[in-house]
């Protein structure tokens, strides 16, 4: 019977150096992401009517043989009849601070006479557990 170093079936330690860095994600320079187009005004007839007559005048009846000078110029043509007529989205979030206005203002005290109490009690020297008595007082304020 052969030993281990031979057969080469041992296990060996393999000790390695490494060095990784993480490259920060690449970002494009002057390149603003493109806007998107009020689709839900084609859902009116005269709007779409509007878009494909101006679109129609975009287009020219002779087109290019080369095929990316084609899409090229339908592509600014499909976008430039867009701008024309739909126009762009706007964004419309929905306000909840009107909603919850009482709620978060009814917090916000709470913090205010916890964060007052506290500063009162800081003249006295030697605290213990100064985080504690804070949120003990904040847990005895009663909800309104």
């Amino acid at each position: 019977m052969t030993s281990a170093d031979d057969c080469w079936t041992d296990h060996r330690l393999i000790r390695s150096t490494m060095a990784i860095k993480i490259i920060p994600q690449c970002r494009l320079q002057g390149r603003k992401p493109r806007c998107k187009m009020n689709t839900q005004a084609l859902q009116d007839p005269i709007k779409q009517d509007c878009f494909q007559m101006t679109l129609k005048g975009h287009l020219l009846s002779e087109f290019p043989d080369n095929i990316e000078e084609h899409w090229t110029k339908l592509k600014t043509s499909i976008i430039a009849a867009c701008e024309q007529t739909i126009g762009y989205q706007t964004k419309k979030h929905q306000d909840w601070f009107d909603e919850n206005d009482s709620e978060i203002e009814c917090m916000i005290d709470k913090k205010r006479k916890a964060f007052r109490s506290d500063k009162e009690i800081e003249t006295v020297p030697l605290r213990k557990k100064p985080m504690a008595t804070l949120m003990l007082r904040f847990k005895e304020e009663p909800e309104n």
